[in-house]
């Protein structure tokens, strides 16, 4: 076997070779050592679809060797420039663009008896939410995972959750990590107001539907605002006017979309 470079293969079949702390003598020996290295592995391995090189800033020299060789430039950041060369032509090369943005997910989840459920971190009111953490997850299983995360489910339950219409999207441009970050408030219906988990970081609790304007004004300072204050009153409009509950004529569009929505090519994962 060819210990050459320090490489792992991935659960897409996919071979990932890094160039970090090593030196080359030139850029023919490091053409010819990449070469060997994907002869040997497809001899060993017939289920390879795809080589990712690594290059690190003391290896970019070696880009021209790599683009003779097949590899196309995918993405780079400060400290490497990563390239990716296509090994399957029976299959489609689906490798994704790089990924733009965080995915988060804000579940607007309403009750049969027209409760709204709320999580309160720290001081702060607002609805269910986090960020994207696994490439590849759909969107309406983020929502679901986010919303069981709040209740207290014997080992046969399962919630009937049923997604209803599309609340709001928010994009923050600029955020801490570098990175766009985009917000789908989801509206969801809930078979039954399960028994909630409280606990020391989080507290959850079911809210009338009809009591919200009140509890918007009562805990003005208590709010995550702007966005959660703008899903809550968001929703208490909708609710008002008695459209909160009306059937979107696009709800099974947007549905169809929600669950097959990935994060292939818009998600980092917040690992």
């Amino acid at each position: 076997m060819d210990e050459s470079f320090k490489y792992r293969k991935d659960e897409f079949s996919g071979i990932h070779i890094t160039t970090e702390n090593q030196k080359f003598d030139s850029e023919e020996q490091f053409k010819k050592q990449v070469e060997h290295f994907i002869n040997q592995r497809q001899q060993e391995d017939n289920d390879i679809s795809s080589i990712w090189i690594k290059l690190s800033p003391e290896n970019v020299y070696l880009s021209h060797s790599l683009n003779q060789l097949g590899f196309d430039v995918h993405h780079s950041q400060n400290q490497y420039i990563m390239f990716n060369k296509w090994m399957n032509p029976q299959k489609v090369n689906k490798i994704p663009s790089y990924s733009t943005h965080y995915i988060s997910c804000a579940p607007v989840v309403i009750s049969e008896d027209d409760h709204i459920l709320l999580q309160k971190q720290g001081s702060k009111w607002g609805v269910p939410a986090d960020t994207q953490k696994q490439i590849g997850m759909k969107l309406d299983n983020l929502a679901q995972e986010i919303i069981k995360k709040s209740f207290t489910l014997q080992n046969s339950e399962s919630p009937n959750l049923k997604f209803q219409d599309l609340i709001l999207i928010r994009e923050i441009t600029k955020t801490q990590s570098g990175h766009p970050d985009i917000l789908f408030a989801m509206q969801y219906k809930c078979d039954l107001k399960y028994p909630l988990i409280n606990q020391n970081d989080s507290e959850y609790k079911w809210v009338p539907l009809d009591n919200l304007a009140l509890f918007i004004r009562d805990n003005q300072d208590h709010i995550h605002y702007p966005l959660h204050y703008l899903i809550l009153e968001r929703v208490n409009t909708l609710h008002e006017q008695k459209k909160l509950n009306v059937p979107n004529p696009d709800v099974k569009k947007l549905d169809y979309y929600f669950k097959r929505f990935d994060s292939h090519n818009t998600v980092f994962p917040m690992l």
